[in-house]
């Protein structure tokens, strides 16, 4: 009882101070004590945290922003594409962002993170700011845009630190990928013009100014800047992004590699689907009606009958479609994917009283991505720019709680009917000889 009471009386204290901050302040805000159990083996309860809502009171809430520089691959042959990524490490290096202005020591207190990533797609440049300073750092990035400072930039430096980067990454893993790709995608996409972890032509390379500067020009144009906020996206245009293609005619692939256990099997389920504003939304309810730990049926489902231990489902935007994995026994495969099958017959997975009860979590999922988005930029610069996902968490939590069990049910029908006609069925089947076998 003693620790219940001298919770209490910090509760007490933490609040009176909060609420004197508060009037000072002469702002609207809610306060909210969290509590939880001391352990497993105790019923008493103790203070973990006091939350100032952010709904109540934006003043008290450090707004952040991605600026996102967007380069797309068009028309690159594949030793270009590998200079492209050592193009990559100089945009981000050092030397080059203190150069321009963007360093550390100028605006320490206003870029929380700077990085940037290359895909087969295209290649981002993007910088986490603080909201009230983007519009003077904004300036910096587009007047530096064509500004390599190949003047200040150690190239053989970071020509040794790519070639390195890559001989660590060429792991059986990345060996898996590259098999996988090249099973499910037609010739012309772009993930298969990548060279993917041949570094022969990298280090052939003369790394010198003009070189480096002649593919620069040619994939700088056209490149798009664009600022998400948690209330509100600013995209000036929009840039047309060649994406990759699924083969057609096929429904399912085995594949064999050499590595893990001879008795494991991973299985993809790929799903054509075009995607628009409305249907990511609908898709960030279903995975998580689908597969979520707490509150996905067909997850529970599955584990429970031993089937899988962990099963997910997510939105292949290099691709345009729904990609449902899991791994399980290889004496379970097809068992499991009938099981799948006969789940998603069903015309009605959801109520509009468990509808409301995921609502409530993605929208809370929404908040918390953006209290620390430097973890999860790039995924929303790739949601922006590949899915065209052009609205903010905040717009986006107005339009799920407009969404009901019978959009839900509807959608569940279309990715049934999407998985019943066209879908591809990939086996990975971990043994003694890499193969590949296609029906």
């Amino acid at each position: 009882m003693a620790a219940s009471v001298v919770d209490r009386v910090v509760v007490t204290k933490v609040v009176a101070r909060l609420e004197a901050a508060i009037r000072a302040a002469r702002a609207p805000v809610a306060v909210r004590v969290v509590v939880a159990k001391r352990s497993n083996h105790c019923s008493q309860q103790q203070v973990c945290g006091v939350i100032i809502d952010p709904a109540h009171n934006n003043k008290f809430i450090m707004k952040q922003t991605i600026l996102a520089l967007i380069r797309p691959k068009l028309n690159l042959s594949q030793p270009e594409d590998q200079i492209l990524h050592l193009i990559e490490h100089i945009l981000m290096s050092p030397e080059r962002q203190e150069k321009i202005g963007l360093d550390e020591k100028k605006f320490a207190k206003d870029i929380f993170s700077c990085s940037g990533y290359i895909s087969e797609l295209y290649c981002a440049e993007y910088y986490v700011v603080r909201s009230t300073a983007a519009n003077s750092i904004k300036k910096i990035i587009l007047s530096n845009r064509n500004n390599l400072c190949l003047d200040k930039v150690k190239l053989q430096t970071i020509k040794k630190i790519l070639i390195q980067e890559l001989d660590e990454e060429k792991t059986h893993e990345i060996s898996l990928g590259e098999q996988f790709e090249k099973a499910i995608y037609q010739k012309k996409s772009p993930a298969l013009q990548q060279p993917w972890f041949n570094t022969k032509k990298l280090i052939e390379f003369d790394v010198n100014k003009n070189n480096i500067n002649k593919i620069f020009k040619k994939f700088n144009q056209p490149l798009m800047l664009f600022e998400l906020s948690f209330d509100n996206y600013k995209i000036p245009k929009k840039i047309k992004i060649e994406k990759n293609l699924l083969k057609k005619k096929l429904k399912l692939i085995h594949l064999n590699h050499p590595y893990q256990s001879t008795k494991t099997a991973s299985v993809e389920i790929l799903i054509p689907m075009i995607f628009n504003s409305n249907d990511f939304i609908n898709f960030d309810i279903y995975r998580t009606l689908l597969v979520d730990y707490d509150f996905g049926i067909l997850y529970k489902k599955m584990r429970q009958n031993g089937f899988i231990y962990d099963l997910s489902i997510n939105y292949n935007m290099y691709a345009n479609a729904v990609q449902i994995s899991f791994s399980c026994s290889k004496n379970k495969v097809y068992k499991v994917l009938a099981f799948i099958k006969n789940f998603m017959k069903a015309k009605q997975i959801i109520s509009e009283k468990y509808l409301n009860l995921i609502k409530d979590k993605i929208a809370t999922n929404y908040e918390l991505d953006w209290g620390n988005i430097s973890d999860s930029a790039p995924y929303y610069i790739k949601e922006t720019l590949l899915g065209e996902f052009y609205l903010s968490p905040q717009e986006g939590i107005k339009k799920i709680k407009k969404i009901t069990a019978k959009d839900i049910n509807k959608f569940h029908k279309n990715i049934y009917d999407g998985l019943e006609k066209n879908s591809i069925t990939v086996f990975l089947n971990y043994g003694r000889k890499v193969s590949k076998k296609v029906h």
